[in-house]
């Protein structure tokens, strides 16, 4: 007796201990959705009106912005991209605006031609002035064809001191209007009769942001690996495997709840890397068919791990049976008594009944 109430107080330590790592594990999971870096909206920067096309100050795909309406005289002016800036926009899962500032300066080699052919060297402001700059956008597509929703793309480019500043918006506040998740490839071309021409590519990025639809696809490879785990290393008979009533009352007892933490704690780690951390998550139906297997996949090798480390067989068998606690008590004093530390007798009876059931 003595065996089996020392059993039961570390059974009820365990169940303590899955309980906190059981409830930790599901907040991970209903937060982790919404841990994500959302950057700064620009909405108002961006889109705080409907533009019209033409419009005077932005560009649209087919919709240069309005040209100045004075050109400078003489030649056009030589524009360099100022080194190491970015040209890719990044959304991840975020639904929001977001925009891009891409700065040039006045090229080296047209200041030098001046100065050689005996002409004063020009500040950019004094060349343009404060007015826009044409621009033009091809269109902003996938290498299969996709491509963004056009009315949802705009730049403009200005003179920001001694740097002409090309900005980039791009609303993706629906996801859906916007286009589908992926990697896109556009360019903005400054075609002012003022300035050489200039194409700039940029890159575009986003996942998909239905976050549910994500979790869904864990759950059931959770759910498939709970079935799995208890048809194959519970040895179950073929009678028995189509039995759910018999599969929730063993994820219940110790062994499934632990198996479940186990497995659940496996399965978030490939749900942070292949969802959370994927910047184009959900571009083909492979990211969906990965996101299934590599749940399943690791609470399998989760819930392995523990039958072959032997400590499944510690928590076999239901805490709200009293036979079941004696049989798992029973199968503990077996383990220490071949260790050499031997245990506490149970009940004469049960202990003759369950003496010789083989372990696990």
């Amino acid at each position: 007796m003595r065996s089996i109430a020392r059993q039961t107080l570390g059974w009820l330590g365990t169940r303590s201990v899955l309980m906190i790592v059981s409830a930790a594990t599901v907040l991970l999971f209903i937060l982790g959705p919404f841990i994500t870096d959302l950057g700064a909206d620009d909405a108002g920067r961006c889109f705080a009106k409907q533009g019209t096309k033409p419009d005077p100050v932005w560009a649209y795909y087919d919709f240069p912005n309005d040209p100045p309406g004075n050109p400078a005289a003489g030649k056009p002016v030589q524009l360099s991209l100022v080194p190491d800036q970015s040209t890719t926009i990044h959304f991840g899962r975020s639904q929001a605006v977001r925009s891009s500032d891409i700065d040039y300066k006045l090229s080296l080699q047209g200041s030098a031609a001046e100065q050689q052919n005996g002409q004063e060297v020009q500040t950019l402001a004094q060349r343009l002035g404060d007015s826009n700059l044409q621009l033009d956008i091809l269109q902003f597509q996938r290498s299969d064809g996709a491509a963004l929703d056009t009315d949802l793309v705009k730049a403009r480019a200005r003179v920001v001191g001694d740097r002409v500043r090309v900005s980039v918006c791009i609303d993706r506040r629906n996801a859906h209007d916007l286009g589908d998740p992926g990697t896109y490839r556009g360019t903005v071309s400054i075609i002012d009769p003022r300035v050489a021409r200039v194409d700039l590519p940029l890159d575009f990025d986003a996942s998909d942001p239905d976050w549910a639809r994500a979790l869904s696809l864990v759950g059931l490879g959770l759910l498939a690996g709970s079935w799995v785990t208890w048809v194959v290393k519970e040895q179950k008979a073929d009678s028995d495997r189509f039995h759910p009533s018999q599969w929730a009352e063993w994820s219940v007892t110790a062994i499934g709840l632990i198996s479940a933490v186990a497995g659940a704690v496996a399965a978030l780690a490939v749900y942070q890397a292949s969802y959370l951390n994927n910047p184009i998550w959900g571009v083909s139906i492979g990211d969906t068919v990965a996101l299934l297997t590599g749940s399943f996949v690791a609470f399998m090798g989760a819930t392995t791990t523990l039958h072959v480390a032997g400590l499944a067989d510690r928590f076999r068998g239901s805490p709200s049976d009293a036979r079941g606690a004696v049989r798992g008590a029973n199968d503990a004093g077996q383990g220490a008594s071949t260790n050499g530390a031997g245990s506490g007798g149970a009940s004469t009876g049960e202990h003759g009944e369950l003496g010789t059931r083989p372990q696990g």
